[in-house]
């Protein structure tokens, strides 16, 4: 290859880079437009209404004058214990949504993570009949706190993993709808009804995810966050600013465009029906939570149903992320696998149904979300090769840096003042300061071993397909 080609190559590939990226910022500005009216139409209804604050605590007075407001169960999945699992079972039992049941599952842990449970909430064994609609692995045990009557432990013959286990909570509920927890997550005193809020006052909504938030450095006790703080540990600091940006920015403004095509499996609750008619989350996968919202939706476009499929920031869970560069690497590795697996499953039904809301919002997906990560991969040699080159110097390379760099520092300011002046996640006065230094950290490194991480986890998910292999 000559260098007037090669210099030619150089010059077609970057202005396609720029044109991407310039389309890209006038879509994501859009969705920050939208995330700033849902935030500010949220906070106008929750001012001029006593809706929030009759789900939240008058359940008492419906129930007295024979009305009753729609049950919910709780599924947390365990695999021998973790910091936070005590804490995420006490979050839900302190919740002011009182129409709901929790059900733990053992996963066939190793450790004494049940024995913990029986000693924790006074479990006693009780009889069962397990009618098995989405075929799920066996059940050795059902225990029933003696505290708390509505909280169950499934004890499982052996591990199946976290969507297994879901599977067998949905078979198990007694509520028309199911909401996931995490086992190192907790969630707010308010969150299951701030859920129950936005399906009541929606469309018809069958699935409403909610906002993440990171655990690591916050001060809990008993399922309740005493104290919100940034973590001291850089990995885990880092990631902050990503949670927020995909959360109170991200997938909000996805509600006017029709709904997120994904939503955290940390915090999502659904109709249970739903989650029958797409026969359960699927075992081969690292996205779960993904897949199956994106296959709710596939289901609905299909039948052609009006429902929706919304997020609110409102409903807050707290997270434990990876703690060092090793474990974020092995992480994003899973999560882009399984997210390469979903899309590439309902891509010919999305085009298929093309031109349905569902898929223009699928294929819209598909150019922010994932497509980005190797425009961005390409574009580092693009500059590489442009330097070596000669066609840029070191100064307009610095000036395309610094102009990532102060998008990102608005993008992090603007998240951090929705976020202070609504849900006021990290309260602190220094916390602003410290996620903005994490942005010039992210923007001059972090980003850069996300971005290969996800581009190596492609290469390895395509390499495993081709050895037939799911992931």
């Amino acid at each position: 290859m000559t260098r007037d080609l090669l210099i030619e190559l150089v010059y077609i590939f970057g202005f396609i880079v720029i044109i991407y990226f310039i389309i890209l910022t006038i879509l994501y500005t859009f969705i920050l437009f939208f995330s700033f009216k849902y935030v500010y139409k949220y906070f106008w209804y929750d001012s001029t209404s006593n809706f929030h604050k009759i789900i939240r605590y008058d359940f008492n007075k419906l129930h007295d004058h024979g009305a009753s407001l729609p049950g919910i169960t709780v599924g947390i999945s365990i695999y021998n214990k973790n910091a936070l699992f005590l804490d995420s079972i006490y979050s839900v039992l302190r919740s002011s949504y009182k129409n709901f049941e929790l059900i733990v599952c053992n996963d066939g842990s190793k450790d004494d993570t049940l024995e913990k449970l029986i000693d924790e909430f006074d479990l006693e064994l009780i009889d069962f009949n397990y009618v098995e609609i989405i075929k799920t692995s066996k059940i050795k045990n059902i225990y029933k706190s003696k505290k708390y009557p509505h909280m169950f432990v499934v004890d499982k013959l052996k591990n199946a993993g976290l969507s297994d286990s879901h599977n067998m909570n949905i078979n198990l509920s007694t509520k028309p709808y199911y909401m996931t927890l995490d086992s190192d997550s907790i969630m707010s005193k308010h969150t299951l009804s701030n859920f129950m809020a936005t399906i009541f006052t929606g469309g018809s909504i069958v699935c409403v995810g909610g906002s993440v938030h990171i655990a690591n450095g916050c001060i809990i006790k008993k399922g309740k966050i005493i104290e919100s703080n940034v973590s001291k540990n850089a990995v885990e600091s880092l990631q902050v600013n990503e949670y927020l940006r995909s959360h109170v920015f991200g997938r909000t403004g996805w509600n006017y465009l029709g709904g997120a095509i994904g939503l955290s499996g940390t915090s999502s609750i659904f109709e249970k029906k739903k989650l029958f008619e797409v026969n359960g989350f699927d075992l081969d996968t690292y996205s779960h939570d993904l897949e199956v919202v994106i296959r709710i939706q596939n289901n609905i476009a299909e039948h052609n149903e009006p429902c929706e499929i919304h997020f609110t920031p409102s409903a807050q869970v707290w997270t434990l992320v990876p703690s060092t560069l090793k474990e974020f690497i092995i992480q994003r590795n899973h999560w882009q696998r399984g997210t390469l697996k979903s899309i590439f499953r309902y891509l010919p039904n999305a085009i298929k149904l093309f031109p349905s809301k569902f898929s223009l919002r699928y294929l819209l997906f598909i150019y922010l979300e994932i497509l980005g990560v190797y425009v961005e991969f390409i574009s580092y040699f693009l500059v590489i090769i442009s330097l070596l080159l000669g066609i840029i110097s070191w100064k307009y390379t610095v000036i395309l840096f610094l102009i990532g760099w102060f998008y990102l520092m608005i993008l992090t300011i603007i998240n951090n003042i929705i976020d202070g002046l609504s849900f006021d996640a990290y309260g602190k006065s220094d916390s602003l300061g410290i996620l903005l230094l994490n942005t010039t950290l992210e923007t001059f490194g972090f980003r850069q071993v996300y971005i290969f991480t996800n581009v190596f986890a492609t290469f390895h998910y395509f390499i495993n397909r081709l050895r037939g292999k799911p992931l």
